[in-house]
């Protein structure tokens, strides 16, 4: 089984979609960090497909959940 079929089969354990789709990026080796960035128009950056850097202005965690959901 495939590491995101394992994660969404788990979909419902997690409280939150955005805890889902945390789990799926640490079981895949992508880090989540926080961004502070200058541009309000960045929600996130992806570099090299290993680390995540989520926009600190994303107000709340379903506009995260989606933005990471996007760059995953």
């Amino acid at each position: 089984m495939a590491v995101s079929e394992r994660a969404i089969g788990n979909a419902l354990a997690w409280p939150t979609p955005l805890a889902c789709l945390y789990s799926l990026a640490m079981e895949t080796g992508i880090g989540i960090r926080d961004c502070w960035h200058e541009d309000s128009s960045i929600a996130a950056i992806v570099d090299d497909g290993k680390v995540i850097a989520l926009s600190c202005r994303l107000a709340d965690d379903g506009l995260r959940a989606d933005v990471l959901a996007m760059a995953l």
